[in-house]
C-alpha cells in the first residue's frame, strides 16, 4: 500500500463529506478558504511525520516546538499524525476517520505515537492563525462594488464569505505577493465602466456566461464553454467537495501517471498542500482589498442609469439601453441540491478557482520538471504533461438541480498548463466571473488569479528546492 496516497484520499473524502447534508450536519471546514486551509494543515502535518522531522523538511517553515524524535518508521507516523489531524478539524466524521485508520493500522506503535503528536502541534500552531477573528462586510453602493447576488434574495444582504481571511497567517512564503490593480479600477470598489479592457470582458462575459449557453447545442462552442464551467465546478455542494478537492483528484492523477514512489508523493503533497493554503490567504486578501462586483451585478447595472448611484442624466425614452437589468449567468452548479444555480458570495477579482489551480498545479508541474527534466521539458508556463480525468461534477453519477443524472465526460489536457487555463476560464463560462478575474496579461503586472497562484507556488518551489531535490 501507498501510504501518504491512501491517506490523501481520507482527506479527500473528508473534504467531500463536510459537504454533504447526509453525512454532517453542517460543514466544520465550510468554504473555499476554511478547506484549503484544513488541506494545508492535514499535508504539512502528515509530511512532517513521514519524513521524520528530518532534513528533508527543515525549510518548511513548521512549528518551532516540536515532540521529541520517537520511533523510526515513516509510514507508522504518517498513520497516527494522519489520524490525528483529520480527527482534530473533522470531529464529526470520526466513525469514518477511525474506521479508515484501523483498516490499515501502524506497524510501529511507537512511532504512530510520536506522529499524533506532531499532529497536535500543527493543529494547535495553527489555532491563533487569525482563521476565527470575525471582519464585518459593509456594502458600498458605488459602481463597481461587490453586492449580493440579486437571483438569490433570501436573507439578503448575507454577510460575505472571508473578509477577514486575508489576514490569516502565511503557511509557506514570507510575504503576501502583489496583485496590480484590474482593468478600470478607480478606488476601492470603483470601476470605470468605458474603459477599453474593461467593455471586453463585459461584453465577453455577457454572451459567454449567459444562462442559455447550455441549451444552445448549435453553436458547439458555446456547448463546450457550458461543459468547461459545469466540469471545473466544485462549489462547496453534497458529494463533491469544494476546489481544493478538485485539484488533489488531479495531481493523484498525473502523480498515478508518474508512479510516484511514498517519498515522492509525499514530498508533492506537503508543496501543493501548502500551495492552496497560501492561495487562498493572497486571493481572499485581494478580493476585499479591491472589493469589484461580480457580472450578475455589473451586467445589470451597466448603464448610469442602473444601480444606486446612478446618475442624473437618467435614462430616457429612446429604447437603448447599455446594460440588461434582465441578464442571468449560467451560474455555480448547485449540483445534487435544489433550487437555482448561484453566484459565490464574495467580490470577483481574482478568481479564487484560478488562485488556486493557478498554485496547486503549477507547483505539480514545477516538482516533476525537477525529478523529470527530460520528460516534463518545463519552459515558462509550458508542458508537456498529458493525462485524461472525469470530475465528479460530469461523471455519471451525480446530479444537476433539475434531478436529471449527470452525462459522464471525460476531458483530455495535452498539458497541465492547459488546464490551469482551462480551469481559470471556466468561471467566466459560468457568468460568475470576469476574464481578468483569471488572467490579463500586461507585461511586468500580475493582473488575476492565475498569474498570482503560479508566482506563489514558485516561491513556494524556491523556497523548497533543496527538500524537492533530496526525494
Amino acid at each position: 500500500m501507498n501510504t501518504p496516497s491512501y491517506w490523501l484520499n481520507q482527506l479527500l473524502e473528508c473534504n467531500r463529506r463536510d459537504f454533504t447534508p447526509s453525512q454532517v450536519t453542517r460543514p466544520e471546514q465550510g468554504g473555499p478558504t476554511k478547506s484549503s486551509r484544513s488541506f494545508a494543515i492535514s499535508l504539512r502535518a502528515m509530511g512532517h511525520a513521514y519524513f521524520l522531522g528530518g532534513s528533508e523538511v527543515q525549510t518548511f517553515n513548521f512549528p518551532p516546538t516540536m515532540p521529541a524524535a520517537g520511533g523510526a518508521d515513516p509510514e507508522s507516523a504518517l498513520h497516527g499524525a494522519a489520524r490525528e489531524i483529520l480527527l482534530r478539524l473533522f470531529p464529526c466524521q470520526s466513525a469514518q476517520i477511525n474506521a479508515a485508520a484501523a483498516a490499515q493500522p501502524p506497524t510501529d506503535p511507537v512511532s504512530a505515537a510520536w506522529g499524533a503528536n506532531v499532529a497536535a502541534v500543527h493543529f494547535k500552531d495553527r489555532e491563533t492563525d487569525g482563521s476565527k477573528n470575525e471582519v464585518r462586510y459593509e456594502y458600498q453602493n458605488t459602481a463597481g462594488a461587490y453586492q449580493h447576488d440579486p437571483e438569490h434574495p433570501e436573507g439578503c444582504p448575507p454577510q460575505p464569505v472571508g473578509p477577514n481571511w486575508g489576514m490569516v497567517k502565511l503557511f509557506g512564503i514570507a510575504n503576501m505577493i502583489a496583485l496590480s490593480k484590474p482593468p478600470g479600477y478607480l478606488g476601492q470598489g470603483r470601476i470605470n465602466r468605458s474603459d477599453p479592457e474593461y467593455l471586453l470582458d463585459y461584453k465577453r462575459v455577457k454572451k459567454d456566461g449567459h444562462v442559455s449557453n447550455i441549451s444552445n447545442t448549435s453553436t458547439p462552442a458555446s456547448l463546450n464553454n457550458a461543459l468547461v464551467g459545469l466540469y471545473w465546478a466544485y462549489d462547496g455542494v453534497p458529494n463533491l467537495g469544494t476546489p481544493p478537492r478538485l485539484y488533489f483528484q488531479i495531481i493523484e492523477t498525473v502523480a498515478n501517471g508518474f508512479n510516484l514512489s511514498e517519498r515522492r508523493r509525499m514530498m508533492l503533497y506537503m508543496i501543493c498542500g501548502t500551495s492552496l493554503g497560501d492561495a487562498g490567504i493572497h486571493a481572499w486578501y485581494w478580493k476585499y482589498h479591491y472589493n469589484i462586483w461580480r457580472p450578475v451585478t455589473g451586467i445589470r447595472h451597466h448603464g448610469e442609469s442602473f444601480g444606486d448611484d446612478s446618475q442624473t442624466t437618467a435614462h430616457k425614452s429612446t429604447g437603448i439601453i447599455d446594460g440588461d437589468p434582465f441578464w442571468q449567468p449560467l451560474g455555480a452548479p448547485r449540483t445534487n441540491g435544489t433550487g437555482k444555480n448561484f453566484t459565490p458570495p464574495f467580490p470577483a477579482y481574482p478568481s479564487g478557482h484560478a488562485t488556486f489551480g493557478g498554485a496547486s498545479l503549477h507547483a505539480l508541474r514545477h516538482i516533476l520538471n525537477t525529478w523529470y527534466p527530460n520528460k516534463v521539458k518545463l519552459k515558462d508556463r509550458s508542458d508537456k504533461v498529458s493525462f485524461d480525468f472525469v470530475s465528479d461534477e460530469l461523471n455519471g453519477i451525480n446530479r444537476d438541480v433539475s434531478g436529471a443524472v449527470t452525462t459522464r465526460h471525460k476531458r483530455h489536457f495535452d498539458s497541465i498548463e492547459d488546464a490551469i487555463n482551462e480551469n481559470g476560464l471556466s468561471r467566466v463560462f459560468l457568468g460568475v466571473h470576469w476574464v481578468f478575474d483569471a488572467e490579463l496579461k500586461k507585461p511586468g503586472k500580475t493582473i488575476g488569479g492565475v498569474p498570482l497562484g503560479i508566482e506563489i507556488s514558485e516561491e513556494l518551489c524556491k523556497t523548497y528546492a533543496a527538500s524537492i531535490s533530496a526525494v
